[in-house]
């Protein structure tokens, strides 16, 4: 794995294969979910893994799997093993059906539709609690404030047609870093008002060689309510965030550059700068079915006006909405109990 630091608005186009050699790669068959050319395959496994991984990374912070109803950062102390009868477990595992149509990146007039099983998992440890809103705790942990690691991600890209075309097609795009919550208010049926701020450096990742390039830095600004219930022991719980982007010169780039070369009449050139990305409205709705089965409805609103990137000839709106639902069913649990102190 070779990890390199250049201009990733410059990718490097993929040359056509002949029929033999992409015969000899096992590309005829099986294309990446939303390929429409014969020229941009790759091996059904790798992509097919990498497009799931990023839907994975993308749809982290939805929550819509069964978490944990405790107040959550409620203080410092350890989770003490307690009785089968109260708590809940101290890890879960189970399997989640995901269909998500999202935009081809933030500007984008393309869709894609994806549908793949996925993995969850939650684990309430005494000092790291590993759930579908990451992984809270990880650093420090108190009543106020609360620190975790933020993922997100882009699945890749075709450049077959539409804006992108003849331009090198986007890799899957993978953003990690720090978070930080700042809980304004907790209550029994909200369980938590904050604010959420994380800055996640960001890689694009070429499946076939495991190429990976730096991709620039992501910072988001939101405010959120955590989790609500109509009533204690509700099935139902719901969710929202609303929010602001920024972003450096360099992932702008990735997204929204255009060369002198890559220039049509209709597609001049252009050079990204960094800034102010747009802000977002979304929401989750999850109702419990029983206790090994969910199901779940996401959506997300963005809105890119005043966005330093908007005049890119790749912006072909201003408005993108991203929705998605799952159904979770949850295969295996521990036995040890765990319940937070009030």
């Amino acid at each position: 794995m070779r990890i390199v630091n250049q201009q990733v608005g410059r990718g490097r186009p993929r040359p056509a294969l002949t029929g033999s050699r992409r015969a000899r790669r096992g590309e005829d068959a099986v294309a990446l979910p939303g390929r429409t050319s014969p020229h941009q395959t790759r091996p059904f496994c790798a992509g097919s893994l990498a497009v799931a991984v990023v839907l994975l990374l993308a749809l982290a912070p939805v929550g819509w799997a069964e978490e944990d109803t405790d107040l959550p950062g409620a203080d410092t102390a350890e989770a003490p093993a307690v009785p089968a009868a109260q708590g809940q477990p101290r890890w879960e595992l189970g399997v989640s059906g995901l269909g998500a149509r999202i935009p081809h990146y933030l500007g984008s007039d393309e869709y894609r539709v994806y549908a793949f099983p996925l993995p969850y998992g939650i684990y309430r440890g005494d000092h790291v609690q590993v759930d579908r809103e990451g992984f809270r705790g990880l650093f420090y942990r108190g009543p106020v404030l609360e620190t975790d690691v933020s993922i997100s991600g882009n699945p890749p890209v075709s450049s077959g047609g539409g804006a992108r075309q003849g331009m090198p097609d986007l890799d899957p795009l993978i953003e990690f870093g720090p978070a930080v919550r700042l809980v304004l208010f907790r209550g029994e049926r909200l369980k938590a008002l904050q604010i959420e701020g994380a800055v996640r450096g960001c890689a694009a990742v070429h499946i076939d060689d495991m190429h990976i390039r730096e991709a620039g830095t992501h910072a988001t600004l939101g405010l959120a309510a955590a989790s609500f219930t109509p009533h204690p022991g509700s099935p139902w719980r719901s969710g929202a965030s609303t929010g602001v982007e920024f972003a450096d010169r360099a992932y702008d780039r990735y997204f929204y550059d255009v060369t002198e070369e890559q220039a049509l009449p209709d597609r001049p050139a252009y050079r990204s700068t960094s800034g102010y990305g747009g802000c977002y409205l979304s929401g989750f709705v999850m109702r419990r079915l029983s206790s090994a089965l969910s199901v779940s409805m996401f959506a997300r609103w963005s809105h890119l006006d005043g966005a330093v990137y908007e005049d890119s000839p790749l912006v072909r709106t201003r408005d993108n909405v991203t929705v998605a639902a799952a159904i979770v069913w949850k295969l295996a649990e521990s036995k040890t109990r765990v319940k937070r102190q009030p």
